[in-house]
């Protein structure tokens, strides 16, 4: 089922904070109609903890003889330090 990436990164926003205590000043969540993209601007924040919270929205249909990624509904999610 199709979920919009822009409302997955508001609840991921909020996640981060609730969990991580990573308000704005420490890490930046965007998103467009095909991608979630989390740049940590705190270099003590721990990325692998917060791949593995963003992952979970990460959507990618694939054709099941050929794993190829097919058009349409994916949500990539990208993780990265500013």
């Amino acid at each position: 089922m199709y979920e919009n990436p822009m409302d997955n990164a508001k609840v991921l926003r909020k996640e981060l904070k609730e969990v991580l205590n990573l308000n704005n000043r420490k890490v930046s969540v965007t998103a467009d109609y095909h991608s979630i993209n989390v740049t940590l601007k705190d270099e003590n924040a721990d990325i692998d903890k917060v791949r593995d919270m963003a992952m979970k929205y990460e959507q990618i249909s694939r054709c099941p003889r050929t794993y190829e990624v097919l058009q349409g509904g994916n949500t990539f999610v990208h993780v990265s330090r500013a």
